[in-house]
């Protein structure tokens, strides 16, 4: 088996400006999709990277030599990942490279690879602020996700996902917009549906808000 890292980083960009939050600077030589790979490295056999044509350049300026860089101009993130996908044997594990995550222990990844859940969902608190915004999950006292609702006003579950891991046989429904909208469909399948807990603050960096606060914490 090996374990393959995808990035998708296809979004349109529409926030921010239209930079693409990945090419956000976190040091003068590194950014953030940069830190993700980084991080995957520790526990990937291969990463791959999908992007659109014109930002290729882009990426390819960064330290990705290793990176195996796709062109694609997905219609949802869920199509973007089905046509990264490798071999059914393969671990994948998934990152969002438009977050960045405060004083993490950079493990989140390792801890997605060694889960023995068929899904396993990386877990950080979720603060008030970003409460109805983002994915967020309903944890058993084993660690069985029982419910997860994505982007859902007025949400009070204490956690949040920001990463996932699973395995290559798992069904991806490609009309599906995000793989937040995935993870009940695979629970109610039968499918061994588990969060780990993660170390650090998950930074919601799509605003200029956002980046004040993540550039103050740097």
């Amino acid at each position: 088996m090996s374990v393959v890292g995808l990035l998708p980083a296809s979004g349109s960009a529409t926030r921010i400006g239209g930079i693409p939050k990945f090419c956000l600077p976190l040091t003068e030589s590194q950014s953030l999709l940069e830190w993700h790979i980084e991080r995957m490295r520790l526990c990937c056999d291969r990463i791959r990277v999908c992007t659109r044509s014109n930002w290729i350049p882009i990426v390819q300026a960064m330290k990705v030599d290793d990176v195996e860089l796709l062109a694609i101009e997905p219609s949802t993130m869920n199509d973007a990942l089905a046509r990264m996908w490798m071999n059914p044997g393969d671990r994948h594990i998934v990152g969002m490279p438009d977050i960045y995550i405060h004083e993490t222990d950079g493990l989140f990844y390792q801890q997605l690879r060694d889960s023995t859940a068929q899904v396993a969902l990386a877990a950080w608190p979720c603060h008030a602020d970003l409460m109805g915004r983002v994915g967020q999950l309903d944890i058993g006292p084993d660690g069985v996700v029982r419910d997860a609702l994505d982007k859902t006003p007025g949400c009070p579950y204490p956690f949040m996902w920001g990463a996932m891991g699973f395995d290559g046989d798992v069904p991806l429904d490609r009309t599906l917009g995000h793989p937040g909208l995935q993870i009940m469909p695979w629970a109610r399948a039968g499918l061994s549906v588990r969060a780990i807990y993660a170390k650090g603050m998950y930074m919601d960096i799509g605003s200029v808000s956002g980046l004040k606060l993540l550039y103050r914490s740097l």
